[in-house]
């Protein structure tokens, strides 16, 4: 889908403290060699609860849109997309609702929702987001908010190959120019590959801690080739996805100066994402990646937000999201980018661009 007058006005993240991997061993799942051999120097860590988070970046980025020549847009957010991958432990609680409430933002004829894609929730927000904002002329604003901290029981060294890292991130979407202008979306969902996080096939009537691990095993048996076929259908997924929405915005890849993936960690980014896009390392935020770890759905307005503050990117420059989520689900989002914000020094070398 292309847009024409949809923007990002403003995003802000709020990410915990960064611990070196073999200082952040407090799980059994910690394997130092498979830490090492994916390139994981550190994690990010603390003890604040992801709403909060989610809370802290929502405030920022509703200030945030002053940078850009805005003003402050808390009386203008009508629709709100929260997401979290992990439960805040309370059933029958509008966690979305709780979050706009500590916002500030009042009653309005728009929805506060939570949107499950799991990783891939921020990338679909924006997706959503434009749908809404295309529909519903009456509806200027979208706020999306992420917050999760992978606290037990759940463990962040859980799942083969990538660490998770705690961090809040928020991003306003909008019909008035700013930070950048959304030129198109594409989506795409492979409810096949649904059971490799579902431990047993029983296991969607019970409570179950998630063992990751354990689950991609199981799934992985209960089948012949389950593993080349599940690998086929990410790999198409992920080519045709960024390949729709490369052409709704008439762009090819090698016009895009950032493509900004999950952080996956080395090895996952190359099978799942660098291989079948045929893109070097070097045009993704891996390095950064590295080092905050897997931040749930906040990974993109992450990296965008690095990009944007660290003189990495520049006006007109094209930046793709890529959003994966497990389901599965994946978004790609097409920026161009508008208005910058002050920026910080880039570090020696563009460090973490590497």
């Amino acid at each position: 889908m292309r847009y024409d007058h949809v923007h990002v006005l403003g995003l802000a993240t709020d990410i915990g403290r960064l611990v070196p991997v073999t200082d952040a061993n407090a799980t059994t799942a910690y394997d130092p060699e498979e830490t090492a051999a994916v390139g994981q120097k550190s994690v990010a860590i603390t003890a604040m609860p992801g709403p909060q988070l989610a809370i802290r970046a929502g405030r920022r980025a509703l200030t945030a849109v002053r940078e850009t020549g805005g003003t402050n847009q808390t009386s203008m957010v009508g629709l709100h997309l929260h997401t979290s991958l992990l439960s805040c432990g309370l059933d029958f609680w509008s966690l979305a609702s709780h979050i706009r409430s500590q916002l500030g933002i009042g009653a309005g004829a728009a929805l506060s929702v939570n949107i499950d894609a799991m990783s891939n929730s921020a990338v679909a927000a924006t997706d959503t987001a434009a749908t809404y904002l295309t529909a519903r002329p009456d509806l200027d604003t979208v706020l999306i908010t992420i917050g999760d901290t992978f606290t037990p029981p759940f463990q962040r060294f859980s799942d083969h190959g990538l660490v998770y890292g705690d961090a809040g991130a928020a991003l306003l979407i909008g019909r008035h120019p700013g930070l950048a202008q959304l030129v198109s979306t594409a989506s795409w969902c492979e409810p096949d590959l649904e059971g490799t996080t579902r431990p047993h096939p029983e296991a969607v009537t019970t409570h179950t801690a998630a063992n990751l691990r354990a689950a991609k095993r199981g799934w992985l048996a209960r089948g012949e080739a389950r593993r080349e076929h599940a690998h086929t259908l990410i790999r198409t997924a992920v080519a045709e996805t960024v390949k729709a929405a490369l052409a709704d915005a008439d762009l090819t890849l090698d016009e895009v100066r950032w493509v900004l993936p999950p952080f996956y960690g080395r090895n996952l980014l190359r099978r799942q994402v660098l291989e079948p896009l045929g893109l070097p390392e070097e045009r993704t935020l891996a390095g950064l990646g590295l080092r905050v770890g897997h931040c749930g759905a906040a990974d993109q307005i992450l990296a965008l937000d690095h990009l944007t503050r660290h003189n990495l990117v520049e006006p007109g420059d094209r930046v793709l999201l890529l959003g994966i989520g497990l389901g599965m689900t994946w978004t790609a989002a097409v920026l161009e980018i508008g208005t910058l914000p002050a920026t910080e020094p880039a570090e020696k070398g563009g460090a973490l661009a590497a």
